[in-house]
């Protein structure tokens, strides 16, 4: 989860990035969110012909 406090100081209405120094926590949440994505998904099963 990524904890963005006063989420308004961060991001204008819309979305832009306002405070430069929060870029390296989404960066860090996006990665980790990612790998958490491809390590938890099933495994492909090949089709049957």
């Amino acid at each position: 989860m990524l904890v963005t406090p006063f989420v308004d100081k961060k991001f204008a209405p819309d979305g832009t990035l306002l405070d430069d120094s929060f870029q390296k926590q989404i960066d860090l949440f996006v990665k980790e969110f990612v790998w958490l994505a491809e390590a938890v998904r099933p495994a492909e099963v090949p089709a049957m012909a």
